[in-house]
Formats: structure tokens, C-alpha cells, sequence
């Protein structure tokens, strides 16, 4: 039966990131809110799933036999709580878990049963592509809140991410707007439409490099650092993505640069008044950017000094634009508007490989 004695501080913060995925359970889920632990000699592999994604970390022991346990989560975490340094040594005796830390307490802790832990999907690949988990992580952050949480066509809930033109992409719409990101200078090849969720999931995972691989449209990412190796196992969304690229605007009627910043707390203003909490007019021209809204609350009038090309007036959602602005890191942005009624383009004026695009309200 399973016994190991190992580190208690990384012992909790595996337990911690596992139960970030098993939180995920519905309510109504069939399967106990824990985790498999599995002894291998000198390993322990902690199993954690919500049913679509996976985390499995392996980490080494001090002390090993083998065995399994299924236990639950929230109340080993518990049990840990307050007690980083020293070891802990966990030993099955039958259907309870006995938990030592060091001399002075013990506890023992009802299992679930083995049989009952969900099976795994079966995921083998002999090699994958290299990725800085930050960099990953970037991309889908960017773009993720730009996916849809309810339309019907499941391809506007992910995030879709490929390689294309040496680059590795992150897109993802909601059909109103759209954000695009880009690492440049990647090899390999990747095609797959994450779940929006899937970056709950990555973020539990070490940072530095790891090595992503795609099967039958599972995505799998694999980071190691000193003390834990970690795979995260996504099950992609099974459709194909829009064209994205023929609605990216070439050619612009008018354009404007702004301080990012500046821009930022001058629409958060007017959506106090905005129609709907959202609804701002943009109006470029004459050296001025122009911001106004009107509503039975009340009017307001913003304006910012700067270069300007051309001229154009719409109106557009105003939480919609804070958010994008938010997401830029650049201290400037650039403002393309390709017509009244087309997509603008919304973005850093020192990376062409990040931007979002916004629908004018009709």
C-alpha cells in the first residue's frame, strides 16, 4: 500500500494548483471533489481533473512504496494549512490515509474509492514544441476575454492558436470584437481552438519552458522545474475557425495616436453615463480625438489633443475599448478606423503583433 515521506511545503503547493482544476467540478459533477495519488518508488504522482482538462505533477519523494490513494482535496489542504517547513509522511491503511506531521500530529483521512477516479484520456506523442510558459501565458491572456461565453458556434467560446508565417498566434472574437497576439519567430507546427477556461488551467502550471504537443485535438503542456514536473492536459474545442484574417482592415479613413493611459480613464468616465453602461461616440479629426456620450442620466464631452489623419465618426462600446486599452502595455495606442460601419483597429504603436478589432454600433 501507498506510503512516501516527502517535502510538506512542495507536497502543499501541488495540492494547492490541483485543487485550482478540481474547484471546476459542476455541482451536479458524478465524481468526488479530490485527487489520485500514486506512489512510483521514488515518485508521487498527484492526478487532478474537472472532467474536459487534466493536471498530472510528479514530484520526488524521500521515502517510497507504492500505491495509490484517492483523497480529498480540500481537506488535506486543511490539514497542511500553516505547516511548510519539515517533511510529512503519508501512509494507506485500508480506506483511510493517515497523515503524519512530525511528532506531535496525526490525522486519518477517509478515501474515496480508487475505481472511481475518472480514466484518463489516452495522450502519447514522441515529440512537441518548445514554449516559454510566460510567453504562453501572455497570449492567452491578451486575447482570452475576447472569447464568447455563450454563442452557440462553439468556436467563438476558445481561443484559437496556431503557427503561421514563423509565428505563433492567439486569436479569439465574440463576434463584436476580436484580439490578436503573435510570438514571433516560432517553429512548428499547432492548430487548435483552446477552451477560454484554458487559462485558469495553464496558470497552475511552473513557469519557464516547457514543450506543447497537440493529439486528435488534445493539447498537452509539460513545464519542469527542481522540484515538480507538470502536464496540463486541455481537450480542444472539435470545430474550425473563421477566417479571421480577411476582416483584419488594410487601408484606413482616419487614424489617431493617444497616451494609453489617458484615453483609458477618460472613457472610464463617461460610461457612468453612457446608454446601457457602454455606448460612446469616437469622433477623429482636425488634430483632436473627440468622446461624448448622452443618456437620460446626462451628457459629457472628453477631448484629446494629437496627430490625426483624416476623419471619422462612430460609435462604439465603451467597455469593450477599456478593456482592450487595459490589455495594451505600450504607453501609446493607435486608433485605425477603416469606416463607420467596418472594423476599427485598436493597438500598441510599438508591437504589430498585438491588436483588437471592434465593430461600430449600427
Amino acid at each position: 500500500m501507498l506510503k512516501v515521506v516527502l517535502d510538506r511545503k512542495t507536497f502543499g503547493e501541488v495540492l494547492g494548483r490541483a485543487n485550482k482544476v478540481v474547484s471546476r467540478l459542476g455541482k451536479g459533477a458524478f465524481v468526488n471533489p479530490g485527487v489520485l495519488l500514486v506512489g512510483e518508488g521514488d515518485y508521487l504522482t498527484v492526478f487532478a481533473t474537472d472532467l474536459d482538462n487534466w493536471l498530472i505533477q510528479r514530484m520526488p519523494v524521500y521515502e517510497g512504496q507504492e500505491g495509490k490513494a484517492y483523497i480529498p482535496v480540500k481537506e488535506m489542504l486543511s490539514v497542511l494549512k500553516g505547516e511548510e517547513d519539515g517533511s510529512v509522511v503519508l501512509e494507506r491503511e485500508d480506506s483511510v490515509l493517515v497523515v503524519k506531521l512530525g511528532d506531535d500530529a496525526v490525522y486519518r483521512i477517509n478515501l474515496y474509492n480508487d475505481e472511481e477516479f475518472p480514466a484518463m484520456p489516452d495522450f502519447q506523442v514522441s515529440e512537441g514544441l518548445m514554449v516559454d510558459m510566460n510567453d504562453l501565458l501572455t497570449g492567452v491572456e491578451k486575447v482570452g476575454w475576447c472569447a464568447s461565453k455563450d454563442d452557440p458556434r462553439p468556436f467563438l467560446t476558445g481561443i484559437y492558436m496556431h503557427t503561421k508565417d514563423g509565428a505563433l498566434r492567439f486569436v479569439a472574437s465574440d463576434a463584436s470584437v476580436l484580439g490578436f497576439y503573435a510570438l514571433p519567430n516560432f517553429s512548428g507546427d499547432m492548430d487548435v481552438i483552446l477552451p477560454a477556461h484554458a487559462q485558469s488551467i495553464l496558470k497552475t502550471l511552473p513557469k519557464g519552458k516547457g514543450i506543447m504537443a497537440l493529439k486528435d485535438k488534445v493539447f498537452q503542456m509539460t513545464v519542469e522545474e527542481e522540484s515538480v514536473n507538470a502536464t496540463a492536459i486541455l481537450r480542444g474545442i472539435d470545430d474550425s475557425y473563421v477566417d479571421y484574417e480577411g476582416i483584419i482592415p488594410t487601408e484606413f479613413v482616419a487614424e489617431a495616436t493617444a497616451d494609453t493611459d489617458l484615453l483609458r480613464r477618460k472613457i472610464e468616465r463617461m460610461l457612468a453615463l453612457a446608454p446601457n453602461s457602454y455606448e460612446i461616440e469616437v469622433e477623429i479629426g482636425n488634430g483632436e480625438i473627440t468622446l461624448r456620450t448622452i443618456s437620460s442620466k446626462g451628457e459629457g464631452v472628453e477631448r484629446i489633443k494629437t496627430d490625426t489623419v483624416g476623419e471619422v465618426k462612430v460609435r462604439l462600446i465603451g467597455s469593450s475599448l477599456v478593456r482592450m486599452l487595459k490589455s495594451i502595455d505600450s504607453p501609446t495606442v493607435r486608433l485605425s478606423f477603416s469606416g463607420e460601419s467596418t472594423p476599427a483597429k485598436i493597438g500598441p504603436t510599438d508591437n504589430e503583433n498585438h491588436f483588437y478589432l471592434i465593430l461600430p454600433i449600427s
